[in-house]
Formats: C-alpha cells, sequence, structure tokens
C-alpha cells in the first residue's frame, strides 16, 4: 500500500454489518490504508491509545459499553482532526443534533449500501487531499517567507543563500535588487478621521501587505514580503539597476494609491540603493528603513528614497540662539519677528533631522516661558482660556514635523491676539495691573481697596464696577480667594501652625480665618490638612 494512504477505523456491534463494510471496498483504490474494524466505542478507543490514529472514523451510534457519540466525544477531546462519520439506523432528531454540536463529518442513516459508502470514501479522499496540499503550500510559503526576512535582516550565511534559494524555489529576475519599506503613516488624534478612525496599525499594516500581494500577484519581478512587525517589504530585482528602479517606482506608486482608496489613511515607502547580489539585500534594506523614518521632517504619503535629502549632524543645532531671538520677539510683542524665528527653527531642525522627541522638547522650551510672560500681562480670565487652549495641543501627538509646526504657531497667534487685546483695551490693562498688585500684596493684612485704587491711579467706585464686571467677584471676594489658595498650598506643604498659616496669607486674627477657611472650603484646616496629605518640607513651598 502506498505510503500515503490515509489510515481508517470502522465501529460498528454488529459483525455481518462490519464485516461487509471490510470486505467489499478496495480501500487501496481509493486511497485508504487496511482499515482498523471495531464492535464497540470501548474497543475503538483501546485501539486509538495504543497507537493507530486514524484519519477517518466512521461508526454506529447505538453500541454496548460505549456507544458512537461517546466514542465522538473521547476523539473531539483528544484528537480535533479526525474526520467523523457517524452511522444510525435510528432517524431521531436528538441524535443527529448531538452529532451536529460535535461537528462530525456526516450523518448517514443504515443500512448503508457499498454504493453509498464508495461514494463517501471518493468525498474525504477529495478533501483530505485538498487539506494536505494547502497544508503543504502554506507550509511552503511560510518557510520562503522566513528565508527572506532573514535575508532582509541580514541573518543567511553568504555560503548559504543559494542553497536555501533553491529549496525554497525563490528566484530572482535579474543581479540588480532594490528594496522598498512600506507602512502606515501615523495618524495624529488631530488629522485622525473618517475611514481612518475604525482602524488600529495593525489592521492598517494587514491591510496595506494584503494589497501588496494583491497588487503584485502576478508581478514575477517583485517578491513581497511581510516581516515579524507586520511590515511589509518589497524586493524588485532586474538585469540592469535603472530597470529595478523604475519597476519600484511603478509599483509603489500604485500601491499607496489604491490603499489610499480603500482605508482613507495614507502610507509611505523608505526605497534604499540598488544591491548588486542577494547577500547585499540586507543593507539595501536598511537605506530603505532609514528612508521612510524621514516621513516625519519630509511628510507622510511619500516615496522617500535613500540619499535623496542632505545629511547633517544633530550637533550643528544650536537652540540657545533661536531661544534668544524668540524671547526679544516675544517682549517686544513683535508676533510677526516670532513667526520668522519659529520657521527657521523648524527648518533647521528639518536639516538636521533632529529626534522627533527633541523637536517637541525645543517647541515646549519656547513656549513655556512666553505662557509666563504673557500671563504677567494678561488677566485672570485670560490665562484659563489660554490654559484650554494649550491642554489642546499635545507636541507628542504629531504625525510629522509639519504638524508641529503649525501646532506650535497656532498657539503661538493665539497667545498674541490675547495680549494684543488686553495691551488695547485701558480697562483692562488696568484691571490687570490690579489683580497683578493683589497677588503680590495678599499677605499684608492691611491691603485694603484703597490702596489698589491708588496704586492704579482711578477711582474707587470705577474700579469696583470695572473689576466686578471683569472678574465676576467683587475686591474683596477676590482678594479673599487669592489668600485661601496660598493657604491650601501652605496646609498641603508644611506643617506649620494654623496661626503662622493664617499670618503668612495676611489675617492677623487666626480665628477669623479659621472661620473664612471653612465657610469657603467647608472644613476647616485641620481637616482640610488631614484630607490633603502630602510630603511637607518648607522648603517646597511657592
Amino acid at each position: 500500500m502506498a505510503e500515503c494512504a490515509y489510515k481508517i477505523m470502522l465501529v460498528d456491534d454488529e459483525p455481518e454489518v462490519l464485516n461487509s463494510m471490510l470486505e467489499t471496498i478496495d480501500w487501496g483504490k481509493n486511497g485508504f490504508g487496511p482499515p482498523v474494524g471495531c464492535y464497540n466505542g470501548k474497543e475503538a478507543i483501546e485501539r486509538i491509545e495504543e497507537g493507530f490514529i486514524p484519519d477517518v472514523l466512521i461508526t454506529d451510534i447505538n453500541m454496548p459499553l460505549v456507544n458512537g457519540l461517546e466514542l465522538t466525544q473521547y476523539v473531539r477531546r483528544h484528537y480535533e482532526d479526525i474526520l467523523v462519520v457517524i452511522l444510525s439506523g435510528y432517524d431521531e432528531f436528538s441524535y443527529a443534533q448531538e452529532a451536529i454540536k460535535l461537528q462530525v463529518y456526516d450523518y448517514i442513516l443504515k443500512p448503508v449500501t457499498p454504493m453509498q459508502l464508495q461514494q463517501l470514501l471518493v468525498v474525504l479522499r477529495s478533501g483530505m487531499d485538498d487539506t494536505e496540499a494547502n497544508d503543504m503550500n502554506g507550509a511552503a510559503k511560510l518557510g520562503a517567507m522566513d528565508f527572506l526576512n532573514r535575508l532582509i535582516e541580514g541573518a543567511v550565511a553568504p555560503e548559504q543563500a543559494e542553497e536555501e534559494m533553491r529549496r525554497h524555489q525563490i528566484s530572482f529576475k535579474g543581479c540588480c535588487h532594490i528594496v522598498a519599506l512600506l507602512d502606515p503613516d501615523r495618524q495624529s488624534s488631530h488629522s485622525r478621521g473618517g475611514k481612518a478612525q475604525e482602524y488600529t496599525n495593525e489592521n492598517l499594516r494587514n491591510s496595506l501587505y494584503d494589497i501588496s500581494a494583491e497588487l503584485l500577484e502576478h508581478n514575477t519581478q517583485i517578491l513581497t514580503v511581510r516581516d515579524k512587525k507586520g511590515r511589509t517589504y518589497l524586493i524588485a530585482s532586474d538585469a540592469i539597476a535603472s530597470g529595478a528602479a523604475v519597476i519600484m517606482k511603478s509599483a509603489l506608486a500604485q500601491i499607496l494609491r489604491v490603499f489610499s482608496e480603500r482605508s482613507g489613511c495614507t502610507a509611505s515607502a523608505g526605497v534604499g540603493h540598488v544591491a548588486m547580489s542577494p547577500q547585499a539585500i540586507c543593507k539595501s534594506a536598511d537605506e530603505a528603513a532609514g528612508a521612510l523614518d524621514d516621513r516625519f521632517y519630509y511628510g507622510g504619503c511619500n516615496i522617500l528614497n535613500a540619499g535623496e535629502y542632505p545629511i547633517v549632524t544633530a550637533e550643528k543645532f544650536d537652540f540657545s540662539s533661536f531661544e534668544r531671538m524668540f524671547e526679544n520677539a516675544v517682549q517686544q510683542l513683535d508676533d510677526k519677528g516670532a513667526f520668522s524665528v519659529l520657521t527657521a527653527m523648524f527648518e533647521r531642525m528639518k536639516v538636521v533631522k533632529l529626534p522627533i522627541m527633541q523637536c517637541a522638547k525645543n517647541c515646549q522650551r519656547l513656549i513655556v516661558p512666553f505662557i509666563r510672560f504673557a500671563s504677567g500681562i494678561i488677566g485672570e480670565k485670560e490665562n484659563v482660556l489660554l490654559e484650554e487652549a494649550w491642554d489642546q495641543y499635545d507636541l507628542y501627538d504629531v504625525a510629522s514635523l509639519d504638524e508641529m509646526r503649525h501646532m506650535t504657531q497656532g498657539f503661538c497667534e493665539h497667545v498674541f491676539e490675547v495680549m494684543n487685546m488686553v495691551c488695547t483695551d485701558s480697562s483692562s490693562a488696568q484691571i490687570r495691573k490690579a489683580e497683578s498688585y493683589i497677588r503680590q500684596n495678599f499677605s499684608n493684612p492691611k491691603l485694603s481697596l484703597r490702596m489698589v485704587t491708588n496704586h492704579i491711579a482711578v477711582s474707587t467706585s470705577y474700579f469696583s464696577a470695572q473689576f466686578k464686571t471683569r472678574t465676576g467677584l467683587t475686591f474683596v471676594e477676590y482678594l479673599t480667594n487669592v489668600r485661601m489658595d496660598k493657604a491650601k498650598q501652605l496646609l498641603s506643604l508644611t506643617d506649620w501652625p494654623t496661626y503662622e498659616v493664617a499670618e503668612a496669607v495676611g489675617f492677623a486674627n487666626p480665628h477669623y480665618f479659621s472661620v473664612a477657611f471653612k465657610r469657603l472650603t467647608g472644613m476647616t484646616p485641620r481637616e482640610y490638612r488631614e484630607q490633603n496629605p502630602r510630603i511637607r518640607d518648607e522648603h517646597n513651598v511657592p
């Protein structure tokens, strides 16, 4: 019998039925080895445990000791791949239901004729042949994919490359090879929308690979490879370098276009230099990965070639000079000058290819002092709006340097607009000046409305009306809030006695301080301190 024959087990407690099946069928002609016959489920389980694992089990249901359904349950627990066919002389729906639950291959009513059994074997053989062929084909593809991945990684020894290529039936159509790495562009929360919201990065990488494999299925000059991260590599080969480059460029343009149409997202590709041997493909792959990294600087939906852009070391980036120029422009309220500095800084960061995290940190180092400067000019309401606006911008959630530049410039424009509005409004400027005076002198227990109006040189009645309109609070309410905010800090960050806290925030009478604190917070100073425990160190006090 052929070595590849499938193994089959027949189980029936009626000897004449079992013998008829064993003797009337030409099992070898149908691709099966000599069948093993058993008279009940218990005997069948014993033969299986002795080592005979059938590919197909044909069993009666109604048998002593262990019936056909119990035997099927055993097989399902231990050998999921065995195909089970149920034979039954009982046309009962309950048996069929249970057989379906056990995922049997077929359920046939007795009596079974030789012709029926012959037809069943033909169907079984065909299905198992297809499965085996698919398994072998799948294993071959996995082996070839593993080899190509190792080739891209540079993990194939030169003396083994030719032998492995023959074994995996891989043939390059020429001696000139170019590698490209494709990957979906990063979707920031600001740019994500439409169909793009439906996909994770893993989904997008899967889609990009599937589209590449589909479009290049019949292209014998390009191999499509998926790496361990799910990214897509292409290896184009031709007799001449320019031919490989043209083939690759055409394929990439088509893939990126179709991917965008189907997913609503964009992807980019990095392309390495020509490799003149299979062993040099790993170098082209490294260059492709490096070129793809440049999409942060030059934008997505792009084909980036290795060496296409000038390389300047990051050490030549002088942040301090941009910092000084930006600070001078801000202090003079020169928005055009500030934007000019930002543009120059971003262009320089692109040229030197400054790391993404460092680009974001440089922006923060400019903007944080800018916000601090603006806070000293604008009032409380504007500061709240400014903080809300800043919370909407995340410099670390961007897909490109250009998006980071637009975000930074947009926020700076907003700050300049607020400052210009306040500085051109004399009433606002007076209130701002008063707020600043209060924040600087709240610890003085004698601080009064008269002292504030004398400082800013306006009448008390006019100031009171304007102050209430602008802040929503009376002078006393505003002063009390400032003092209580400071008191909360001291209670949380120090172990100072309550009377010292009261004195530090401008209350000459500790008892009155405690009453005012509870009225505002709903807690006594002691209760507040107990509910807000922190590491207390008087040097930590702002």
